[in-house]
């Protein structure tokens, strides 16, 4: 099912740091490059801690109406390297390394490490497998190690 067959609602969930942010800014940034007439909304909240702080980045995409509501509690998809989340988000579908009835774990940190021996392109890794789940377009370029940690991502999705 792709991005514009409904109305979603996104959560990015991190700890410190600004690596879910960016990773955020580039799925929008690669719904909007492939769908010209979605509406979507993208808002940052974060801790004023300088370590161990919480970074959530909330995303609604909508195809036929206006987005009302721009932070919310329960979500269609969240999105975490994390092994916990805060416990007034109420996701449907989590995507990481959680534990949960509702997960889809996958420990992307573990992934980036065992292949690259690094967990710098687990991000890379995620935005493949997000890009595959919802029919979006890659549209920036990559070097190759980018390149290879996007299509495991890609790969990743079933």
């Amino acid at each position: 099912m792709g991005i514009k067959d409904k109305t979603y609602k996104i959560i990015f969930y991190g700890k410190a740091g600004s690596g879910m942010q960016l990773l955020a800014r580039l799925f929008v940034n690669q719904i909007l490059k492939t769908y010209k007439d979605i509406n979507i909304s993208y808002y940052f909240d974060y801790d004023s801690t300088v370590r161990g702080g919480d970074t959530l980045a909330y995303i609604t995409t909508n195809i036929k109406n206006k987005i009302k509501e721009f932070v919310f509690r329960k979500c269609d998809l969240l999105i975490s390297f994390e092994e916990e989340f805060p416990k007034k988000i109420k996701p449907v579908f989590v995507i990481g390394n959680i534990d949960t009835k509702n997960a889809h774990k996958i420990d992307f940190r573990r992934i980036s490490l065992e292949k690259f021996k690094t967990q710098l392109y687990a991000n890379m890794i995620v935005l493949g497998y997000l890009c595959a789940k919802f029919k979006i377009n890659i549209t920036i370029k990559l070097d190759k190690i980018n390149k290879s940690a996007f299509k495991l991502g890609y790969s990743l999705y079933k």
